[in-house]
């Protein structure tokens, strides 16, 4: 399904690069993107080496939250 039909919010492009600056900010974080891309997973697993914070992807509803400090 392509970014511009959907109702996702964020675009599979854009949603890796908001993991980072989600993941430093001190509140929980959420977003739906309408495509959850190899990309995506890989930079949540390389934050999650680095800053110590609850990242889940939900890959049926596209949702990505970022929880508090572990």
């Amino acid at each position: 399904e392509s970014f511009l039909q959907s109702d996702a919010p964020v675009d599979p492009h854009s949603a890796d690069q908001l993991l980072l600056p989600l993941a430093l900010s001190p509140e929980r974080s959420r977003f739906r993107t309408n495509e959850i891309s190899l990309h995506l997973r890989t930079n949540a697993d390389v934050i999650r080496t680095f800053v110590h914070r609850e990242i889940s992807i939900f890959e049926t509803t596209g949702i990505v939250e970022i929880g508090p400090t572990l």
